[in-house]
């Protein structure tokens, strides 16, 4: 899969970060096949065992402990499988911005879970960036493709439709990016 990734060797890990939290962030079971998981450049061989000398290169052991997270917060939110297969596990939020490459949806577990997924899909990141939000309350970032990035990791929504939604927030998406975000704190009232 990194070889499918677009520009320079570090964009390919961010792209592959990207791409990975979207299909794990999305319906459906997830599969990738063995030494994706490290980024290995060749495609896997059953006759040939896997390119474990990568592990020697920091972004290849980034890509493993990325990976080996993801795969954890995906086993603790239930709404990010309980749902994978009906209509009830899933709403998008936005998923026509094409100027941006930026799509927004809503996973849903059994017991009122949910989740929000922001992707970035471009080399470019969005600030001040709007998005409507399904409560007034606050927005915790739980999840990110990337670490360390403290902006925006509480968002606090405010009245004011969008996205067919009663309220919106402001968030930092940085470039090629997908963050999880769940409301921790509901707000009764204005």
């Amino acid at each position: 899969m990194i070889e499918k990734m677009f520009g320079e060797y570090e964009m390919k890990f961010s792209s592959l970060k990207t791409f990975y939290a979207y299909m794990t962030s999305h319906p459906g079971k997830k599969l990738i096949f063995m030494g994706q998981e490290f980024a290995q450049f060749n495609e896997w061989r059953y006759y040939e065992q896997l390119d474990w000398g990568l592990l020697d290169f920091e972004a290849h052991r980034q890509m493993k402990d990325f990976v080996k997270a993801l795969n954890h917060l995906y086993l603790s939110e239930p709404a990010l499988w309980q749902r994978d297969f009906s209509w009830d596990g899933f709403c998008w939020i936005s998923g026509d911005d094409n100027e941006n490459s930026v799509i927004a949806f809503r996973r849903f577990g059994d017991n009122g879970q949910e989740l929000i997924v922001i992707c970035n899909f471009t080399p470019v990141s969005r600030v001040n960036y709007k998005i409507g939000l399904p409560f007034l309350g606050q927005y915790e970032k739980i999840f990110s493709t990337c670490q360390g990035t403290e902006d925006y990791k509480t968002v606090i929504s405010k009245a004011g439709p969008l996205h067919g939604l009663k309220f919106s927030g402001d968030f930092f998406i940085p470039q090629m990016s997908a963050a999880y975000y769940k409301c921790t704190k509901i707000v009764s009232s204005l």
